[in-house]
């Protein structure tokens, strides 16, 4: 895996955090899903780097998070949507471990590898929240987000993301392009986390202070954390006097991050005996098992 600059995804440690693109590109720019269109991140980058942004798997990258043994913080597919209409998690996918190929539904194969990187958190987001439904549950150290830009359609969005069979949920509200109405902010506590940004790169857009704080102060309400992302900070400081609720003690932005222990029995598989399962190769042995992990 490569290591990414995104803030939030920094290790508890303070380095860098990683990214995780097992399935790269996206049409949700093409479609409408996604309106910031031509102005994708993502897109972007595949082109500065001559990649082409159609969606594709990369079954040799299943495995990757298990080369990574301390803690950390992953961002899964943010160079894609893995819950775009166009991803069957129940594709039967080919990839290779220390036992040789194996072949397991892209959900399995996914979600394996999920549990037995226990110590790590692992960060989804999507434009696409109907599409978790078809995931159905995830492992504790999955993190599901949803990124939306605008307020048209948050009733669906809410609806799905209430629906997610998941422990941890997050808010993604970047570019934020619009004030969100009522609904969104009154539901706010449905979350763990919000992060909260301007649109950057070729056509940057500076959202109003007004909708920054009212975000904010309905998440410390429901005590939600917040992250405010960096790209904010011109406006924070060109209305400092009026924007104690933006930063911290020691005068920086607030970055809150969600915080939660995950242990290895809240992932393990269980046998109806108590035995565990491997969750690699399913079987009931405590030997493979270890070497599994």
């Amino acid at each position: 895996m490569n290591h990414t600059d995104i803030e939030y995804l920094a290790n508890p440690d303070g380095s860098r955090g990683y990214a995780w693109n097992l399935y790269t590109g996206c049409n949700h720019w093409k479609t409408g899903v996604c309106p910031v269109g031509e102005n994708c991140w993502a897109k972007s980058m595949a082109h500065r780097f001559h990649r082409s942004f159609e969606p594709i798997l990369h079954p040799e990258k299943l495995l990757e998070p298990l080369s990574v043994k301390k803690p950390s913080r992953i961002g899964v597919c943010f160079t894609g949507d893995l819950f775009g209409d166009w991803v069957d998690p129940d594709q039967e996918v080919v990839y290779e471990n220390k036992y040789g190929f194996t072949q397991h539904h892209l959900r399995a194969s996914i979600f394996n590898t999920l549990k037995q990187c226990y110590q790590h958190q692992f960060f989804f987001l999507t434009k696409n929240p109907k599409g978790y439904s078809a995931w159905r549950h995830f492992p504790d150290n999955a993190y599901c987000g949803v990124s939306f830009c605008k307020s048209g359609g948050y009733t669906g969005i809410y609806a799905h993301m209430k629906e997610l069979d998941a422990k941890h949920k997050w808010l993604s509200l970047e570019p934020l392009l619009e004030r969100m109405p009522q609904g969104v902010l009154e539901n706010i506590g449905l979350y763990d986390w919000c992060v909260i940004g301007a649109q950057s790169g070729r056509h940057p857009i500076m959202p109003k202070i007004e909708w920054v704080k009212e975000i904010v102060e309905a998440c410390d309400k429901t005590k939600v954390k917040i992250w405010l992302k960096n790209n904010l900070r011109p406006l924070i400081v060109s209305n400092l006097y009026q924007c104690g609720w933006a930063v911290q003690g020691d005068g920086n932005l607030r970055q809150e991050l969600p915080v939660r222990e995950t242990k290895l029995e809240d992932l393990e598989d269980k046998c109806p005996h108590g035995e565990s399962l491997c969750s690699d190769c399913g079987e009931k042995c405590a030997q493979r098992k270890q070497e599994c992990s």
